[in-house]
This record gives structure tokens, C-alpha cells and sequence, in this order.
């Protein structure tokens, strides 16, 4: 683990990676810690709900065949779409992202009334511009090789597929060196847990200075 402490306390952490790199495990281990964990990838799907204002606008943009004939979003329909496209995918994080963040902020402010530290997980956090939004900005990071392995295992996917995927994201690497931490995931999952236990422990001391 790396990690460099700003003067203030922390009380939201900004939590990021790439696609398959070990965000989903890490922010388990911060719930088993405690530390409530508030995930955009949820905040999506909550708003693209059957009859839901942005699965209209998406539908609307992106054709009706994107929707399942009982009104759900058609995600698979949709990601063979903005994964090929990146244009279409800037659309379709035009119409998310502002309702996304919207839900989000909420949903922070009142963890933030009753916890001391609040994690927000967001994939695009470097991609669409939060890392001042933070009091920190943490990164899971992983080997090229283990984010491809883990990607191809993940999604059933050929190789050629898992590298446009990733490579639809900012690179892991200058992920890193944008972070205020990074925990380190390229071993057995109970590696990373210790990694977060640590990444935790370190927070809390320094938030009692």
C-alpha cells in the first residue's frame, strides 16, 4: 500500500480503479470493516429502472432495442454498443452520469451525518473529472496481465474483447500516479483484504491526530 495523507481529516474517500482490477472485493472488505460504501455502479442501475427518466432518454437515443419487451434495459444490447463506439458511449454517460451524481450526493450527505468515513466507488472517477469532489482518491491496482485474466474469466470473453475494454478506460497505470493511495491487488484475494484493513487503520490514526 502506498498512501499520502492530506493535512484536513478524511472523511470521503474517492474510490477507483479500471474494469476488473478489484474494486467490487475491496469495497466488501471496507463494508465488513464498517466503512459504509455508497457504489455508482449501483446508483446506475437504480436509475435506469423500468419507466425510469433515463431509460427513456436512453431508449431514445440509443434505439428501442436496448430495452427488453418487459421494460427493462437491455444491457448486453447496449454495451456491444458504447464499447465499440466511443462516442456512444460519451452519450450515454451524458444522460448517467448528472443523475447518477445526483443520487449519489444525497445518499452521501446522510452516511456523512452518522459515519466518520464515507467510501464513494466510481469506475470513471479520473474519466469524468471527481478527484477534487475527495478528500482522498485511492486506487485498486493490478498487473496489465491480472486485469486482462480476471476480465476474460469474469465476462467469458476472448482476449481481444477484454483488451477493448480496458482500453476504453484511462490507463491503470496513470490511474496510479494520479492517486493519493493505491492498494495493490495482483495476489490472492486475502491479500487485498489485509491491504484494506491497512488502507483503514492508517485513516483512522490519522483522522485521531
Amino acid at each position: 500500500m502506498k498512501i499520502n495523507l492530506p493535512a484536513r481529516k478524511v472523511r470521503l474517500i474517492g474510490l477507483t480503479g479500471s474494469i476488473a482490477a478489484g474494486k467490487s472485493a475491496a469495497c466488501g472488505f471496507l463494508q465488513k470493516l464498517g466503512v459504509p460504501v455508497v457504489d455508482a455502479d449501483i446508483l446506475a442501475r437504480k436509475v435506469v429502472e423500468a419507466g425510469s427518466l433515463a431509460l427513456g432518454e436512453i431508449a431514445e437515443r440509443f434505439g428501442r432495442e436496448v430495452v427488453r419487451a418487459d421494460g427493462a434495459l437491455d444491457r448486453e444490447a447496449l454495451g456491444r454498443v458504447i464499447f465499440a463506439d466511443e462516442v456512444e458511449r460519451r452519450a450515454l454517460e451524458a444522460i448517467l452520469h448528472p443523475k447518477i451524481a445526483a443520487e449519489a450526493k444525497k445518499t452521501i450527505k446522510k452516511l456523512l451525518d452518522s459515519h466518520p468515513l464515507v467510501v464513494y466507488c466510481v469506475p470513471l472517477l479520473f474519466e469524468t473529472g471527481m478527484e477534487g469532489d475527495f478528500d482522498l482518491v485511492a486506487v485498486i491496482s493490478c498487473s496489465r496481465e491480472k486485469q486482462l485474466a480476471r476480465l476474460m474469466a469474469r465476462d467469458s470473453i476472448g482476449a481481444e474483447e477484454a483488451e477493448r475494454k480496458i482500453s476504453s478506460q484511462i490507463d491503470l497505470r496513470q490511474k496510479v500516479r494520479r492517486a493519493d493511495a493505491v492498494l495493490e491487488n495482483d495476489g490472492e484475494l486475502e491479500a487485498l483484504g489485509r491491504e484494506v484493513e491497512a488502507f483503514v487503520a492508517e485513516i483512522a490514526r490519522h483522522n485521531r491526530n
